[in-house]
C-alpha cells in the first residue's frame, strides 16, 4: 500500500467516531515510511476538519505521535503548537516543522509555559535560549511578586494570648449552654 487515502475511512456521527477516525489517521500516517504530499495534505484536511470534536487525550495523542513526524501536516502542527503546553510539548521538544521564526512566534504568543518547553529542545540556537532565559527570569520574578509572603509566626507571648482567649470564649459558650436565659414570657411572669 503506497499511498493511502485517508478520505476513504468512513465518517459516522458522534465525537467517539469523530475521535477515531482522527487517531487512525494520524496512526495510519506516521506508519507511512515516506508520506507524499498528498498524504500529509490529505491528513492535514481530515485532522483539521474533526479538530474541534476531538478530546485533550486525543490532541495530547497527536502531538506526541507528530513530534517525530518529517514530513507533517503543517496546518495540524501550527494548531496543536497553539494549545496549552501540556498539549504542545512534545512537539516544541522535537517537531524538526519547527524552525526559529516558529520558535520566536510560540514564545511570543504564549509565554513562560512555552519558552520552557522550547527550552528543552536539541540544538536551540542560542538567541532563542537566552530569550528564553529572560523571560523564565521575568515570569520568576513575577511569581514570587504575587505570592504572598508567609504570615509571620507568633511570639510566646501572642500565642499564649491567643490560648486563653480560645478557652476564654470556650467557657463562656459552656456557660451559656448551661445555664440558658428564660425566654421574655418566661422573665414577664416571674416578674
Amino acid at each position: 500500500m503506497s499511498s493511502l487515502d485517508f478520505r476513504q475511512i468512513s465518517y459516522g456521527s458522534g465525537r467517539n467516531n469523530a475521535e477515531r477516525i482522527f487517531r487512525a489517521a494520524i496512526s495510519a500516517f506516521c506508519c507511512l515510511p515516506r508520506p507524499s504530499r498528498k498524504e500529509v495534505q490529505q491528513l492535514d484536511d481530515l485532522t483539521l476538519g474533526l479538530y474541534e470534536a476531538v478530546s485533550v487525550s486525543g490532541l495530547r495523542f497527536a502531538s506526541s505521535a507528530l513530534s517525530d513526524c518529517s514530513p507533517a501536516p503543517g496546518g495540524l502542527v501550527r494548531r496543536l503548537c497553539n494549545e496549552s503546553v501540556d498539549i504542545a510539548a512534545p512537539l516544541l521538544l522535537r517537531s524538526p516543522l519547527l524552525g526559529d521564526p516558529d520558535l520566536i512566534a510560540l514564545i511570543g504568543r504564549h509565554g513562560a509555559g512555552h519558552a520552557r518547553a522550547i527550552a528543552r529542545r536539541d540544538s536551540l540556537n542560542p538567541v532563542i535560549a537566552q530569550l528564553i532565559g529572560k523571560i523564565a527570569q521575568k515570569a520568576d520574578a513575577a511569581q514570587k511578586r504575587d505570592t504572598p509572603a508567609p504570615a509571620p509566626r507568633p511570639t510566646p507571648i501572642e500565642e499564649m494570648r491567643l490560648r486563653l482567649r480560645n478557652l476564654m470564649q470556650e467557657e463562656a459558650r459552656r456557660a451559656a449552654n448551661d445555664h440558658p436565659l428564660p425566654n421574655n414570657g418566661d422573665l414577664a411572669r416571674t416578674l
